[in-house]
């Protein structure tokens, strides 16, 4: 989205991601009371633009990869966090809300990791306290129940190529131009031996260091072949989870009203 900002229309305005975590998502401001005051001038600045369409992609907004400690449930924090955002929301005449769902089989093993990078190690077990059978439906009521104005678009990942240039032309008109990016990857996946090692020297390593370790381990397996990106389910639990996604899938095909799965 930032890089081919040169393709919005004069009339759309793109909101940089930085300045919106800056100012909004960072530090779990939407979870603090005392950050009120300073979200709502900065929400009702973005308000006051003038232009006709706003643009606002950040996916920490429904909360941070290190959430999955402290709950048995997916994104626990959730509609806290939204609910800050629905009198933003409503203020505007039209809102699209884009939200995209995964198989849980390879969300929650690139969630876990993504965790990692940022905070100190804990076991994989304690991911959810050990309950990986999450289901989108939830998530997707919240938004629907504190966005009841808003076109909720849910884009399954696995179809996230082929949806993407139809998704960036509904979003912002443009139809050519776009330079998609199709080769990029925001960062290396966490090989599963570094994990595995971590699981028995975290408690050598000092506080706040185990991602630095761990990313320069992952580097040394990776640089010598051995072993393979961090994957922790066994083919039947894949199988299960699969399953339950496709289920998913189909609830909700069947939700109706505001709520459209892309790609079906």
């Amino acid at each position: 989205m930032q890089l081919n900002r040169i393709l919005y229309s004069e009339n759309t305005h793109y909101v940089l991601m930085e300045e919106f975590r800056e100012n909004v998502t960072r530090g779990a401001k939407l979870l603090k009371p005392h950050c009120n005051k300073e979200v709502e001038q900065y929400l009702n600045k973005l308000v006051r633009v003038e232009k006709e369409n706003l643009i606002i992609s950040e996916e920490n907004i429904i909360g941070d990869a290190k959430d999955i400690y402290s709950s048995k449930l997916l994104y626990s924090n959730m509609e806290k966090r939204i609910r800050r955002l629905a009198g933003f929301v409503s203020s505007f005449s039209d809102t699209n809300i884009w939200f995209t769902v995964r198989s849980m089989d390879s969300f929650i093993p690139s969630l876990y990791c993504e965790s990692l990078l940022h905070w100190d190690f804990r076991q994989f077990g304690q991911v959810f306290s050990g309950h990986y059978e999450q289901s989108w439906i939830p998530a997707i009521l919240v938004l629907r129940d504190n966005f009841p104005n808003a076109k909720i678009n849910v884009i399954p990942y696995e179809k996230y190529g082929t949806i993407l240039p139809k998704w960036l032309e509904l979003m912002t008109g443009v139809k050519v131009g776009w330079n998609l990016q199709e080769e990029e990857r925001a960062r290396v996946s966490i090989n599963h031996l570094s994990v595995k090692t971590m699981n028995y020297f975290h408690l050598l390593v000092p506080t706040g260091m185990t991602p630095k370790f761990l990313k320069t381990m992952s580097w040394c397996f990776l640089k010598i072949g051995k072993g393979h990106k961090f994957s922790p389910f066994n083919e039947s639990a894949k199988s299960k989870l699969k399953s339950l996604y496709l289920e998913d899938l189909a609830k909700i095909q069947n939700l109706g009203g505001n709520i459209c799965l892309l790609g079906q």
